[in-house]
C-alpha cells in the first residue's frame, strides 16, 4: 500500500479512497477512557458476591426452618401414634374388664339361683321358682323364699279346706302316736296335704289346730 500511496502536501494519502495513509494506522476500536477517569473492573463482580451471599443466607435459614418443621411433625406423629396406641389399650383394658364383670355376675346368678333351689327343696317347695325368687343377694333372695313359702302355704291351706268342704271326716287313728312332731317337720307339704286329707286329726294334732 506504501508503493501506491501517493504524497500530498506532505501526507500520504491512498489513490482509491484518498484517505491519510496515518489515519488507516490509527485503531479503529472502542474510545480509551479520558485520563483521570476511575474505572470500577469490579463493581459487577462485588454485586454478583452480595447477591450470592444474599441467597446462602436465606438458604442457610431455609434449610433451618425446614429441618425444624420436619423435626416437629416428626414428633407430633410419634406423639399421636403413642397416644392412639394408649387409647387402643384402654379401649383394650374396659374390653377385658367388661367381659370380666359379665362373666362374673353370670356366674354369681347361676350361683344363687342354685342356692335359691336348694332352699325351695328343703322347705318343699319346687326349685323351679329359683329363677323368680333369687334376687341381687342373699338377703333379698332369702326375705323372697320366705313370702313365697307363707302365700304358699296359705294356698294350698285355702285349696285342702275348699276341697273339703261338705265332706266327712275320717275317723281319727293311731298316726299321730306313729308321725312324730319331727318326722312332720320334715315333710314336704305335699305330704302334708296327703296327711290332711287322709288324716285331718292326726294334722291337727301335729300342727296344734293351726291350718
Amino acid at each position: 500500500m506504501a508503493e501506491n500511496a501517493k504524497q500530498t502536501g506532505g501526507a500520504m494519502v491512498t489513490p482509491q479512497t484518498g484517505q491519510n495513509v496515518a489515519d488507516l494506522a490509527t485503531p479503529t476500536g472502542p474510545t480509551a477512557p479520558a485520563a483521570g477517569t476511575a474505572v470500577n473492573a469490579g463493581g459487577t463482580d462485588d454485586v454478583q458476591s452480595k447477591i450470592d451471599e444474599a441467597l446462602k443466607a436465606a438458604r442457610k435459614k431455609w434449610d433451618a426452618e425446614l429441618e425444624t418443621r420436619l423435626s416437629e411433625a416428626i414428633s407430633e406423629s410419634e406423639r399421636l401414634a403413642k397416644l392412639n396406641a394408649d387409647e387402643r389399650a384402654e379401649a383394650e383394658r374396659q374390653k377385658e374388664q367388661e367381659k370380666f364383670e359379665k362373666e362374673r355376675a353370670k356366674y354369681e346368678r347361676e350361683k344363687l339361683e342354685f342356692e335359691t333351689g336348694k332352699s325351695l327343696m328343703d322347705k318343699g317347695l319346687s326349685p323351679q321358682f329359683a329363677s323368680f325368687l333369687a334376687q341381687d343377694n342373699a338377703e333379698t333372695t332369702k326375705a323372697n323364699i320366705d313370702a313365697f313359702e307363707k302365700a304358699f302355704n296359705e294356698e294350698v291351706q285355702a285349696a285342702v279346706v275348699d276341697k273339703l268342704k261338705g265332706t266327712v271326716p275320717k275317723a281319727g287313728t293311731d298316726k299321730a302316736a306313729a308321725i312324730t312332731q319331727e318326722a312332720f317337720n320334715k315333710m314336704s307339704y305335699a305330704e302334708r296335704v296327703k296327711l290332711y286329707n287322709e288324716d285331718k286329726e292326726t294334722y291337727e294334732k301335729l300342727t296344734g289346730g293351726n291350718q
